[in-house]
């Protein structure tokens, strides 16, 4: 499995590189062979607001599953 793990306007440190990994491991077992994995966690400041958006776009034979989840931490948008 491929996985590519994007950060913009933050870092990713490797606390959270193991918890997106574990996460797409433990799904890989479950339900099938995942073939790719793309995730992106993006910080957004809007009107003294932080908010955080977590995207995983992974691809399985066959199909492609997207999912986006936004948060107002980081943690809370991957989890």
């Amino acid at each position: 499995m491929e996985i590519k793990l994007e950060g913009r306007q933050l870092d990713i440190g490797d606390e959270l590189k193991d918890r997106i990994t574990k996460r797409l491991e433990n799904l890989d077992q479950r339900f099938g062979p995942i073939t790719s994995a793309r995730f992106t966690i993006e910080k957004h400041a809007h009107k003294n607001e932080q908010r955080a958006e977590a995207k995983a776009v992974i691809n399985v034979p066959g199909s492609t599953i997207t999912a986006t989840r936004e948060s107002a931490t980081v943690m809370a948008a991957v989890n």
